[in-house]
């Protein structure tokens, strides 16, 4: 017992925002001793349960704030030396009061810290004061010359009346900072390194955090303290990170301009990822168990780059088997991270290990030590780990403008999906991966990919027969437009049919004096379709553009049960709702079409697109997804045996990928075996082909995509 109580004393400290979790938290460790208590101390008058009041507090763990100030974790440099002396005169008191001291009384450490608190704001004030003096005295000794414009018009008036209002502001926040005070009763802001300063003031941090932040969408973040609006409290997050780390967001030592921004859909738990980093000494450990979409979705990029770039992520732990909260509607992860570092090793190696049973059957000795020492990808029954370094981390998530500025390393990092591909990622994915090194490339090497078109106002562009045969417009001015994969029947352009025709005219509106159109533009304008923001910076503000020019591929920017990629014969323009994909060796189109449509590029597709939640049965797929898809290189298949088979996929119109595959959808994939289409599984025969896949992973590959599709079905159904 006495060895726990050492610990607690010593080693544990905790922080939560509820007063009742607090209550709880505490009953828990003074549980933990009472049952390690020998019967002989019940008869003793010593106290036997240590005062848990200044060990776990009640508080905001992210922002911490006094007065009109942020306090950063380093901002005891910027405190008084009178202050500071006080803060360590409360350390060995809040030790007395722990073990039971007659000398220490809660209600007298209470009003010191209080003291301590008022102090701080004490010294705003006479900062703000001496603001105000040293205005005064620069009007009374002559600080102003009056200033004169070009025409000899004296502006000094001016910068006085500035002066007046910028004075006038102070005094509000002076009296504000006064009100502060008095609201100091019974309860203060929390300061990490005040409550605990014999962490910070001796220790610099803490050895090792261990933490379960709040799941809380970004949309639902609040002040809990309730004195802030949510969108101030959002901006206080986010200002409490760069002041943290200034010499990472900011440009400058005046903090005036940010070069990294976080983003403004960040859920609440990735500012405690960074605000806990900063918590510890330099030789610290972190371990979160959070939600995981961090891993995948845009928002995580920052969060993504900050880690590569300023610490040692060194597991990514996920479980198949079993959730780690059943009560949760969240899929979790484990990270253990290092304390924030100057130096990063770019050949340092991320573990991301799945466990594929139950952590309390597989976490032992021997499986740790796998996992710990793993060089390779290593798996058996219990678990499977990916080892990968963070040049690869970070290469596989960096756009580049050109090839030049991919020799000179000039690229921006977008972010990855690091769950798709190395966590929720089925087995085969990662035999491919071995057995395809040099056979793959990513689409965005050999094409380049571009969004469609954002006409910014589709009641005015796109028209159906009808619209066109009221208005009468002419038909050199109407081009077909794609608008959604709804419409794609098959692979062959040719054989859809589509509703819509968009206006396509760059000609100025005298030059169609004589024609419907112009009519029509003048029905457009009376609409103030001109006036809508993406329409404005055109000239005209109708012309979509001289230059646009259709794709020969068209790509969907969403995945259902059905995808294809358009193999677009005839020329038609597409929407946002898809990507252009052109080549860039103009030979190769049907080829690079044909190696788009097969099975595989299905299955890296729904390992990469982001997953919708809710009622959806689709997935995004973001313009950096398709980019960076993985393909067999085009240039190594067989050009005459693939455009052969090709030929009859054209001609075939695709339905979903689990029919196409030979499953039925209402029955568990894995009790079936595949039976593809014919004209599929040629094609994908010449995939597979390419890269010595056996006959039991293809039929794993057949397998892994369809449950993917299956599982994103089944999970919109029970929403």
């Amino acid at each position: 017992m006495n060895k726990k109580k050492e610990i607690i004393s010593r080693s544990l400290y905790g922080v939560e925002v509820k007063a009742w979790a607090v209550w709880i938290c505490q009953l828990r460790l003074w549980l933990s001793l009472f049952i390690d208590m020998p019967d002989e101390l019940s008869k003793s008058f010593e106290p036997l349960l240590p005062n848990l009041e200044f060990k776990i507090r009640r508080g905001d763990s992210i922002v911490q704030k006094i007065g009109d100030k942020i306090f950063p974790v380093d901002s005891q440099a910027n405190i008084s030396s009178s202050i500071k002396r006080k803060i360590t005169e409360l350390k060995k008191e809040k030790s007395d009061f722990f073990y039971g001291s007659k000398r220490a009384r809660a209600n007298l450490i209470r009003k010191k810290e209080n003291d301590i608190f008022k102090e701080i704001i004490q010294e705003q004030i006479i900062e703000k004061k001496q603001i105000i003096e040293k205005k005064k005295n620069l009007k009374l000794f002559g600080g102003y010359e009056p200033i004169e414009d070009i025409f000899g018009n004296v502006l000094q008036s001016t910068e006085l009346e500035m002066d007046n209002k910028k004075k006038e502001q102070i005094k509000k926040e002076i009296s504000a900072l006064q009100e502060e005070i008095k609201s100091f009763k019974d309860e203060h802001p929390f300061i990490w390194n005040i409550e605990f300063a014999e962490i910070f003031y001796d220790k610099k941090g803490f050895d090792i955090i261990i933490g379960n932040p709040p799941y809380v969408r970004q949309e639902q973040i609040s002040d809990p303290n309730g004195k802030n609006t949510k969108t101030e409290y959002k901006e206080l997050l986010r200002k409490t990170i760069y002041e943290e780390y200034p010499d990472y967001f900011y440009t400058n030592k005046q903090k005036s301009k940010l070069k990294i921004k976080i983003d403004g859909k960040s859920d609440l738990y990735t500012f405690f990822y960074l605000k806990s980093l900063k918590l510890l000494n330099e030789k610290g450990v972190l371990t979160f168990i959070c939600s995981n979409s961090w891993l995948d979705v845009g928002y995580g990029k920052w969060l993504q780059q900050f880690i590569l770039e300023n610490t040692k992520l060194h597991f990514v732990i996920d479980n198949h088997a079993k959730r780690s909260f059943a009560s949760a509607d969240v899929n979790t992860i484990i990270t253990v991270l290092d304390a924030p570092n100057n130096e990063i090793d770019e050949k340092h190696k991320v573990k991301f290990i799945v466990f594929k049973k139950p952590f309390e059957e597989v976490l032992n000795t021997e499986n740790l030590l796998l996992n710990e020492y793993a060089e390779t990808i290593t798996k058996d029954d219990d678990f499977r780990v990916y080892p990968i370094t963070y040049k690869e981390l970070k290469e596989a998530g960096t756009v580049y403008e050109d090839e030049n500025d991919e020799k000179l390393g000039n690229g921006i990092y977008e972010g990855d999906k690091w769950g798709g591909k190395y966590l929720r990622a089925p087995d085969i994915f990662f035999t491919i991966l071995e057995k395809g090194k040099d056979k793959l490339v990513r689409l965005g090497d050999i094409a380049e990919v571009r969004f469609g078109i954002k006409t910014g106002a589709n009641e005015f562009f796109y028209l159906d027969d009808e619209k066109i045969k009221k208005w009468g417009i002419e038909e050199e001015f109407l081009k077909p437009v794609i608008f959604s994969l709804k419409e794609l029947k098959y692979i062959d352009g040719t054989r859809n049919v589509f509703e819509h025709k968009m206006i396509f005219c760059s000609k100025e509106k005298k030059e169609l004096l004589r024609t419907n159109l112009f009519k029509y533009i003048k029905w457009g304008e009376n609409n103030n379709f001109n006036k809508r923001p993406t329409v404005l910076s055109r000239n005209p503000w109708y012309s979509l553009g001289k230059n646009w020019k259709p794709a020969p591929l068209v790509f969907p920017a969403k995945v259902g049960e059905r995808f294809l990629v358009l193999f677009n014969i005839n020329n038609i323009f597409e929407d946002k709702k898809l990507y252009g994909v052109t080549p860039i060796d103009n030979t190769k189109i049907d080829i690079i079409c044909a190696v788009l449509n097969s099975t595989l590029t299905r299955f890296f597709l729904d390992l990469s697109c982001r997953q919708l939640t809710g009622a959806q049965a689709i997935a995004d797929i973001d313009v950096v997804v398709v980019e960076k898809l993985f393909i067999v290189n085009p240039f190594l298949l067989n050009g005459i045996l693939i455009k052969n088979v090709f030929k009859n996929l054209l001609n075939m119109p695709i339905g979903s990928i689990i029919n196409d595959c030979g499953f039925d959808k209402t029955k568990p994939i894995r009790s079936q075996k595949p039976n593809p289409l014919p004209d599929r599984k040629a094609l994908d025969d010449i995939i597979f082909d390419a890269l010595g896949l056996t006959q039991a992973e293809r039929d794993e590959v057949y397998y892994s995509v369809c449950e993917l599709v299956q599982n994103r079905l089944n999970k919109a159904r029970n929403v």
